[in-house]
């Protein structure tokens, strides 16, 4: 078995090269990155490639691969969503419309692709994976690229039906860890807040609704999933939430950071964001954690510790 990783470089396909690096048993990897600036470590289940994927015409970088993991994606917060949201909608359209047309000259037989819940409709209730309702527009602050998500499922799923190719689908929540983009206009909540706080922010002001609730889940817990989803297998087309599968509030993560932080600003302000956002958005879980007898292995806690930890030694130099 060998997989090709789309994305090698993301915060996701860095944890999912060094996960499956630490296993007695390693899947043989072709990783890919975009840039060649990224950091390879010692690999000796990894193979390290750079290429354009959205632009290649040639299925020959899937040879020997029978696994495709599609992790590349253009991804950015809420700024991003709503300043420049073409980016996000044309960018990953090209790109995942390039790597299809590529499987019917490889002898890929199985792909994962990393969905996102902005896919789902507004609700208050847990989200289960056929509770989508296509009939509904997701929330319009992630409208684009919530549609984005719907028609890339739906291209997966012919195309596998097509090319006999097996497809599981990860509609992962807030996913956040090392690595993640803490770019003011790219970071979503959590890498914002781990910013403002490590840089001691003072007053420190947090843009919506303090109860606002997100389901999130560690880049190591997602990365251990999806080499699951790599060796069990499954239907010939698969949907899955992949999350914690528990909402948390907004002033629940802040206060969180500002304790591992050990930042007491003398003045917080909640101010209305300019950009409307889902209230609430939280996955049902059930489905993955029974088929795969999958759970989290970090608290929240843990995760956070473990992210401002990593920022705080690269800030100076990570420019994502």
């Amino acid at each position: 078995m060998k997989c090709f990783l789309a994305g090698g470089s993301g915060m996701l396909g860095r944890a999912i090269i060094r996960i499956n690096e630490n296993t007695i048993n390693p899947i043989s990897i072709k990783a890919n990155s975009y840039t060649q600036k990224w950091d390879r470590g010692n690999s000796h289940a990894t193979e390290y490639i750079q290429a354009d994927l959205s632009k290649m015409t040639d299925a020959s970088l899937f040879e020997d691969c029978d696994t495709l993991i599609m992790s590349a994606a253009i991804t950015g917060g809420i700024i991003m969503n709503n300043k420049s949201p073409e980016d996000q909608t044309n960018g990953n359209l090209k790109l995942m419309i390039n790597l299809l047309s590529l499987l019917k000259k490889s002898k890929i037989r199985k792909v994962i692709f990393i969905s996102s819940a902005t896919v789902y409709q507004d609700s208050e209730n847990p989200l289960a994976e056929d509770d989508l309702d296509l009939n509904l527009s997701p929330p319009s602050s992630v409208y684009g690229v919530g549609w984005t998500f719907r028609y890339i499922e739906k291209l997966i799923q012919f195309w596998g039906h097509k090319l006999s190719i097996s497809a599981t689908i990860l509609r992962a929540g807030n996913i956040f860890g090392p690595h993640d983009k803490f770019h003011p206009d790219r970071s979503n909540f959590i890498p914002a807040l781990v910013r403002k706080c490590v840089s001691k922010e003072d007053p420190l002001l947090i843009f919506g609704p303090k109860d606002t609730t997100r389901d999130i889940i560690f880049c190591d817990d997602l990365a251990k999933l999806v080499l699951k989803c790599v060796e069990k297998e499954t239907l010939p087309f698969n949907v899955f939430n992949a999350s914690w599968g528990s909402g948390i509030t907004i002033e629940n993560v802040l206060h969180k950071i500002l304790i591992i932080t050990k930042h007491s600003p003398e003045k917080l302000e909640w101010k209305e964001s300019i950009y409307a956002s889902a209230y609430k958005r939280v996955l049902d879980c059930s489905k993955i954690k029974s088929t795969f007898r999958w759970g989290r292995d970090f608290s929240t806690d843990e995760a956070l510790k473990i992210t401002i930890d990593w920022w705080e030694k690269n800030k100076l130099s990570w420019t994502r």
